[in-house]
């Protein structure tokens, strides 16, 4: 039987992410639904500020930096950078979770007061966002789609399961234990990735120099940023 080229991409596991994406997005709709019922107008604006500050803020800052590993992974020249994406994207993540904190005060203070427990748990959920969505483009820089189709998924039904357990208890606001849902299921996620890729891609607390990745990034920032 005569090779095709496109019989290669047919059966490649990078045909299942997209589906398992669309999947992972349907299950969030439904939980969407079924959170946003219980949440009441007041704890809906505090979440719906708290998600919107923390995906929009990280998808500006750390967008070209991302999409610069993506492409290099495309190249096959993902592991001679990688130490260096890494000491990058960390100084980004301090950047977002500074902008975040005074993006919050600012909608504390000029619009509606956030509590003080929920103001915390927001920023527990920027640090667990940005590990989780660093996480994520480092399988698929990786070409690892099959694993990242299965945390996609995973995500989502991590988070629908600690809600459920979390309404066990009424000693913290829904909003708060909502959040809290969330970044356990990210936090978990991110120790699945570093578990899954134990080993294969260096020492998880090497950092060294980001100079020559940021050379590699050029351009890469404002593209990404309008992309993102």
């Amino acid at each position: 039987m005569a090779y095709c080229p496109s019989m290669k991409s047919l059966s490649s596991p990078r045909r299942l992410y997209i589906p398992a994406r669309g999947l992972a997005t349907a299950l969030a709709l439904g939980f969407a639904l079924l959170y946003s019922r219980q949440l009441g107008i007041t704890n809906r604006g505090y979440v719906a500020a708290i998600m919107t500050f923390s995906v929009v803020t990280l998808i500006l800052v750390t967008s070209g930096t991302t999409l610069t590993l993506r492409k290099l992974g495309t190249k096959g020249e993902f592991f001679p950078y990688f130490y260096g994406f890494k000491t990058l994207i960390a100084f980004e993540l301090l950047v977002s979770l500074a902008l975040f904190v005074f993006e919050i005060f600012i909608f504390s203070t000029f619009k509606s007061e956030i509590p003080p427990l929920l103001f915390l748990v927001s920023i527990v959920y920027l640090v667990a966002c940005g590990m989780h969505l660093i996480s994520m483009e480092i399988l698929l820089a990786l070409h690892n789609f099959k694993t990242a189709s299965k945390f996609e998924i995973l995500t989502i039904l991590l988070q629908i399961s600690f809600f459920l357990i979390s309404s066990l208890s009424e000693n913290i606001s829904i909003a708060s234990r909502l959040l809290l849902s969330f970044s356990i299921a990210y936090i978990i996620i991110s120790g699945l990735t570093i578990w899954k890729l134990r080993g294969s891609i260096g020492s998880w607390s090497t950092f060294t120099s980001p100079r020559d990745f940021l050379k590699k990034s050029r351009g890469n920032h404002s593209i990404g940023g309008v992309l993102g």
